[in-house]
């Protein structure tokens, strides 16, 4: 997996990737209303820009299943 520094690319609004804050992994996307941060479904939580160093892209999923 190939983690992007925020500071260097965001990814694209709306679409689901991997973030890290403070060392933690979460599922999230970045949200460009009101908010401007990202946004984790899982606890509905929208995290400042700042707060999140990196992020990846989704893996694909198995062939087999």
């Amino acid at each position: 997996m190939n983690w992007i520094k925020c500071s260097d690319e965001l990814p694209a609004p709306i679409k689901t990737v991997l973030i890290v804050i403070s060392g933690q992994v979460f599922c999230g996307y970045l949200s460009m209303d009101e908010e401007n941060g990202f946004y984790i479904p899982s606890g509905d939580i929208y995290m400042d820009l700042n707060a999140v160093s990196h992020w990846t892209p989704l893996p694909r999923p198995p062939e087999d299943f």
